[in-house]
């Protein structure tokens, strides 16, 4: 069995697909501990973790991830942050993670060659997920290599539909991000014009939008008969990036078509 296995064992008797790395990774530790061949002097174990993200393109908004990994990696090898489990003969052993992370610099052939050399040469244990870009062929990467993968940052449920075997991910749906806001706003009565803007080549941002869109032109239409979508834009990264002021033209448009709220679905939105 791969560390994978035995998390996901864990979190099946929970019936919960998307139990977070929180609740996991105490009983995953434990039960490393009877699989990991690898032990270091002074009763420690290695787990090996890794990563192939970037930090420029479609791929910027990661950079915060990395670091939060490295933070958690780094915390674990002081002796403050040590975490220790201890056997039935009562020793204490101490948790080590080897966090590895390559730069795929959003490439997606380099991204994938990264997370080869991460599964066969490197040899982790698990994988963090990287950004909605790579979400669908890293998960299959994984799953295929029997590897568990945990994405951080990916909430859409195509992914998880799929019911892959060793991918997980945060527990709330992207899909309900919006549905909250919307409703106050078509509830207080103050609002009754929405202008939605969205990112489309990205899964993550597109559905947010489109479960917020779906929403608002559906049940709040029949709550709050007032309630409408004025504008639902859509665009790509490429689109965006060619013109600096885009998005104080989305602005712009939003006020023409004398918009009460707008609802935005991107990574960077920058207006001046």
């Amino acid at each position: 069995l791969y560390c994978g296995e035995v998390c996901l064992i864990f979190i099946n008797v929970l019936d919960g697909r998307t139990v977070g790395m929180p609740e996991c990774l105490p009983l995953l530790l434990a039960l490393l501990l009877l699989q990991l061949p690898i032990v270091v002097p002074a009763h420690s174990f290695i787990i090996n973790v890794g990563i192939a993200v970037g930090e420029v393109g479609r791929c910027s908004e990661m950079g915060d991830a990395h670091r939060g990994h490295q933070l958690f990696a780094n915390k674990l090898a002081t002796d403050e942050g040590a975490m220790q489990v201890v056997d039935r003969d009562g020793t204490r052993h101490r948790i080590l993670f080897n966090y590895t992370r390559y730069d795929d610099e959003c490439d997606q052939q380099k991204h994938e060659a990264l997370l080869n050399r991460l599964i066969n040469q490197d040899n982790v244990h698990f994988l963090f997920g990287s950004t909605p870009v790579f979400a669908q062929s890293e998960s299959e990467m994984a799953n295929d290599a029997q590897r568990l993968i945990y994405h951080c940052c990916v909430g859409p449920d195509v992914l998880y539909e799929q019911d892959m075997k060793y991918v997980f991910g945060i527990q709330t749906s992207n899909k309900k991000y919006s549905l909250d806001s919307l409703k106050s706003m078509a509830l207080a009565g103050n609002v009754k014009r929405l202008y939605i803007f969205s990112l489309e080549d990205n899964i993550f941002t597109s559905s947010t939008c489109k479960a917020g869109h779906e929403y608002a032109t559906g049940v709040l239409s029949q709550l709050a008969p007032d309630f409408e979508v004025v504008k639902y834009r859509k665009y790509t990264t490429e689109e965006a990036s060619a013109d600096p002021n885009f998005f104080v033209g989305l602005v712009d448009q939003a006020i023409n078509a004398k918009a009460d709220a707008i609802l935005g679905c991107d990574f960077k939105v920058r207006i001046r």
